[in-house]
């Protein structure tokens, strides 16, 4: 249990989050995994672990998923984007539309 927590602290201490940014530096990640990897540690494979988990939640909770019961306008369509990119920043990911028959 007390490895465990260790990892989860240590993996959040690992997640790249740069204050005012919401988006995940690829090659930072990619450095934090060679240094986890290299350090060779008896836990690395948890903190990977909880890492990955980490950066998976960061993922979707920039996601969206409109539904709607018909096809969307395109000009609807592209103002739930605009509003979405407004409201959560440039690093939010597309929305997915699904239309609900």
């Amino acid at each position: 249990m007390k490895s465990n927590k260790r990892a989860r602290r240590e993996a959040k201490q690992l997640v790249p989050h740069v204050p005012g940014e919401c988006l995940l530096d690829e090659t930072r990640v990619r450095r934090v995994v060679q240094r986890v990897v290299a350090a060779d540690r008896h836990d690395g494979p948890a903190i990977m672990s909880q890492f990955v988990r980490l950066l998976r939640l960061d993922l979707t909770g920039r996601t969206a998923t409109i539904e709607s019961a018909t096809p969307l306008a395109a000009d609807v369509q592209a103002a739930i984007e605009a509003g979405l990119t407004r409201r959560h920043g440039p690093g939010s990911s597309p929305p997915s539309h699904t239309a609900r028959h």
